[in-house]
């Protein structure tokens, strides 16, 4: 889904609808959709359309004009096609580029594709209504551009190219059209993707994505880099971030690196400021990625601002899972917007960058940053210097519950003192109060009594996670061993897991508490659901005995027939509606 406004304050929403979705089709599989809101919140219009086959939507821009654009792929030889530069389906699947006036009719739409699989991945327009469009194709007659960066294709059937194409204002002819893409040594085929595209004030196109490094004396045909650029060449073979600057003319790379350490990963977002700073977003899973002064140093995320030139990596940093890693926009207010996949929005100036002391909070099972908290949940907060400076782990209390201070560091939930299970330097693992209130809630870390880091959140009712064994879930079969390869549940035996984000647990128990003459039972129904969507009979569901409140467990009996048993089952537990992760269980007959 996409969402964007216009200078008259009307929003845009436009997306995808699949077959179950409960909406009439044109296809079998998927069509577009476009809903236009006025300022008031009242809608002007919404539009259904595509053809017989599946179209999906994945990118979309407005202009200064209100016109709307629109861009994905579709494999439907009947898509409409108005006043389109290509009128025909070429391959199984092209891109597609439309144009909507803003009373919502269409000012062209066209194919853009050869005779393989292309798909459009984005677009964005400059002040003049040129649009330009870009994404990943593997068709070696895609239609480029005499004078491009690069006319021949270095894709083939299992692999892709990146490109880019300026259509002009009336949306009648290319400007210009270009791959961007390397080879592999041999039979070895490279793929790229595209993340995202933006313009900056010239008009030159941004690009980021995954593109593969070939690593140190291999053959092939490299992805496009260039000298000077901050990271042309990488010790490291795999796909990895990448950020391009292509001249508007589409006839030569400005700069183009790579932005990674010995790790895959993939550019998702990028953004230009008012300086011409270019700001990027992504993945990796590379623990040596370029670092700079002030950076959180480990997650699964990134965010990285280089030089208007690509030779100088201004700032960089890790982030915490969840904090980015979805999207970037730039703001009038100079700063840059980032999204994660949960929803967590965050900024950060782009002038002077600096990391907020409190990053996020994480159910601790999952450990993504969601911007939400549970009662009772065991959560993970993640900061530069929010901790003591040596570890320190639970410890009781005189009255058996687990303390609320460790090394000199306290967090309060809505004024609350946390139970703390674990504190470092740059993690606090607390136990959200069991009341914080159904309102806002200010979270502040504190040290020595003084207030050092706060972020406001907001409640739920449930964030039902799975605590993790390696790669399977933290579960005991029903003799006590703890499940794993080893040591599968069997069909028909009980097995129990350990979560947290239940939500309210009845009775209600102390913060802290450990022992239990009554166990508490999970207020919310609980289901266990499988991956092909079987519902496991629970048994139990409530605190688990032993461990801080607000740690849960839930039984449940494997009623799986033997007939159709995988080695490994997936799981999830629903609360109250609300699902959770995916967690694994060995099983055997």
């Amino acid at each position: 889904m996409r969402v964007a406004s216009d200078s008259a304050g009307n929003r845009y929403v436009a997306g995808t609808l699949f077959f179950n979705s409960g909406y009439e089709l044109a296809g079998v599989d998927a069509d577009i959709f476009l809903t236009k809101i006025a300022p008031d919140g009242n809608v002007v219009y919404t539009l259904y359309f595509g053809g017989d086959g599946s179209d999906e939507l994945r990118g979309m821009a407005v202009d200064q004009a209100g016109r709307v654009y629109l861009a994905g792929a579709t494999s439907s030889a009947n898509f409409p096609a108005v006043n389109a530069l290509q009128p025909r389906l070429g391959g199984g699947q092209d891109g597609f580029l439309c144009r909507l006036t803003p009373s919502g009719g269409f000012d062209y739409s066209t194919f853009l594709g050869g005779s393989r699989s292309d798909s459009a991945s984005a677009v964005a327009v400059d002040a003049s209504g040129n649009a330009y469009v870009t994404g990943e194709t593997a068709s070696i007659d895609f239609p480029v551009t005499r004078g491009a960066f690069q006319t021949t294709c270095q894709c083939d059937y299992f692999s892709s190219d990146i490109f880019v194409a300026r259509l002009d204002a009336a949306g009648s002819a290319l400007v210009f059209s270009t791959y961007l893409g390397g080879r592999g040594p041999g039979i070895v085929l490279l793929e790229e993707s595209l993340g995202a595209m933006a313009l900056d004030r010239e008009g030159h196109v941004l690009l980021t994505g995954a593109a593969w490094s070939l690593g140190s004396g291999a053959s092939g045909v490299p992805f496009p880099t260039t000298p000077g650029a901050f990271q042309p060449r990488l010790d490291y073979s795999g796909r990895v971030p990448l950020v391009t600057k292509l001249d508007r003319g589409g006839g030569r790379l400005l700069f183009s690196t790579f932005l990674s350490g010995k790790g895959t990963g993939a550019g998702v977002g990028i953004a230009v400021d008012d300086a011409g700073t270019v700001c990027v977003t992504g993945t990796t899973s590379a623990a040596d990625f370029p670092l700079r002064p002030g950076a959180f140093s480990r997650g699964g995320s990134f965010y990285a601002q280089l030089d208007r030139t690509g030779s100088t990596l201004l700032f960089s940093t890790l982030l915490p899972n969840g904090f980015a890693g979805a999207d970037l926009a730039y703001g009038p207010s100079g700063r840059a917007h980032l999204l994660g996949p949960a929803g967590y929005l965050s900024q950060i100036e782009t002038a002077a960058p600096a990391l907020p002391p409190l990053l996020g909070v994480a159910n601790a099972a999952a450990a993504t940053v969601t911007g939400r908290i549970v009662a009772g949940e065991l959560v993970s907060l993640f900061g530069t210097s929010i901790g003591p400076d040596s570890p320190q782990w639970l410890r009781l209390d005189p009255d058996g519950t687990v303390a609320t201070e460790l090394g000199g560091v306290d967090v309060r939930f809505n004024s609350r003192p946390a139970p703390l299970t674990y504190a470092q330097l740059d993690q606090i693992n607390a136990v959200v109060p069991m009341v914080v209130g159904f309102g806002e809630v200010l979270v502040e870390v504190r040290r020595s009594g003084r207030v050092t880091a706060s972020l406001r959140l907001s409640p739920a009712l449930a964030d039902p996670q799975i605590f993790p064994n390696g790669s399977y879930a933290a579960a005991l079969n029903e003799d006590g061993t703890v499940n794993g390869p080893g040591s599968p549940a069997r069909v028909g035996s009980v097995v129990a897991v350990f979560a947290t984000g239940l939500g309210w647990l009845n009775p209600l128990p102390a913060d802290g508490q450990t022992v239990f003459a009554e166990l508490p039972r999970a207020a919310l129904p609980v289901r266990v659901v499988t991956g092909d969507g079987r519902h496991l009979p629970v048994l139990w569901a409530g605190q688990a005995p032993g461990l801080v409140a607000g740690v849960a467990q839930v039984n449940f009996r494997l009623e799986l027939s033997e007939a159709i048993l995988p080695h490994t089952l997936s799981i999830r537990l629903v609360v109250g509606g609300v699902a959770g992760n995916e967690a694994r269980l060995a099983v055997a007959p």
